[in-house]
C-alpha cells in the first residue's frame, strides 16, 4: 500500500472564519515523507515550498475580500498528495475596488496572407469596448492586434500584470488560429507565424499561461478562441494557469 503524506494545521482552531486583516499566519507540521507543500486560496496557488527538515513552518497568508477558501496540499518525493488540509475565512477589511485588467490579443492579418481571418481582431476590440463601458474608470485595457502580436510583444505584458492587487481581476483573451503540432502541443497563431513549423514562432500553451502565473491577482480569466483549442482542456493544465 502507499503511505501519502500528511499535512497538519497546527493553529486550526485558532483561527477565526471572519477576519479583518490583510493577512494571516497558518502554522503546519508535514510527516516525514513530505518534501514539499502547496497553499491554495479559492483555488489558485499562493504559497509554495520545500518542507523544512524540522517539519514545520508557518506561512503569512494575504486574504482576499470576501470569502477564502484555504487548502494545503503536500507531496512526496515520488508526487504523491496528502489529502487537503482546509478551513475557510471571510475577510471583512475593505480597500479599494478591485480594477479590471483586460488584456486583448487578436489576429486577422498574417504574414502568410492566405490565412488571413476576417474577424479575429475585431472581437478583441469588441470586448475592450464592452468592458470598457461596463467598468468605466475601474479598468484598464491593453489590446495587441494583427502585426503587433509577436511573441516578445505578447511577452511583454507580464511587467503590467505584475503590477496588479490581489483583489484584482484579471480577463486575458485570445482570438485567432490555433494549431497543433505533431505531438499534439497546441500554439496560438502569431501574426509572424511559420503555420509549418508553429514552434517557431507560435505561442505555445505554456507561454499563455505564464501571462496569468505568478502574478498577484487571484480572480484571473484566460478566454480562448482557436481551432484545437479544446484539445488542451485537462485539469493539469487549468490547475497551472490557476
Amino acid at each position: 500500500s502507499i503511505e501519502r503524506p500528511e499535512v497538519t494545521l497546527l493553529n486550526k482552531n485558532q483561527l477565526s472564519p471572519v477576519a479583518k486583516a490583510e493577512e494571516i499566519q497558518v502554522d503546519l507540521s508535514f510527516s516525514s515523507s513530505a518534501k514539499t507543500f502547496t497553499v491554495y486560496d479559492n483555488g489558485v496557488p499562493v504559497v509554495s515550498g520545500k518542507v523544512p527538515n524540522s517539519g514545520k513552518t508557518s506561512e503569512k497568508i494575504k486574504l482576499l475580500q470576501g470569502n477564502n477558501n484555504i487548502s494545503v496540499i503536500a507531496l512526496d518525493s515520488k508526487g504523491f498528495e496528502s489529502d487537503p488540509e482546509t478551513f475557510s475565512v471571510i475577510n471583512q477589511e475593505v480597500s479599494q475596488k478591485p480594477v479590471v485588467h483586460y488584456v486583448g490579443i487578436g489576429v486577422s492579418k498574417y504574414v502568410n496572407s492566405s490565412m488571413d481571418l476576417r474577424y479575429a481582431d475585431k472581437d478583441v476590440r469588441s470586448i475592450a469596448e464592452y468592458l470598457g463601458t461596463k467598468f468605466e474608470n475601474r479598468i484598464t485595457i491593453d489590446t495587441l492586434t494583427n502585426g503587433q502580436v509577436t511573441k516578445e510583444n505578447i511577452a511583454n505584458l507580464k511587467l503590467k500584470l505584475m503590477n496588479t492587487n490581489i483583489n484584482d481581476i484579471v480577463i486575458v483573451s485570445f482570438s485567432g488560429h490555433g494549431l497543433v503540432d505533431d505531438d499534439f502541443n497546441f500554439y496560438f497563431a502569431t501574426h509572424d507565424i511559420n503555420f509549418d513549423n508553429p514552434e517557431a514562432r507560435g505561442l505555445s500553451y505554456e507561454a499563455m499561461q505564464d501571462l496569468l502565473s505568478g502574478i498577484p491577482a487571484r480572480r484571473k480569466l484566460l478566454l480562448l478562441d482557436a481551432c484545437h483549442s479544446g484539445e488542451i482542456d485537462t485539469d493539469e493544465e487549468l490547475e497551472q494557469v490557476a
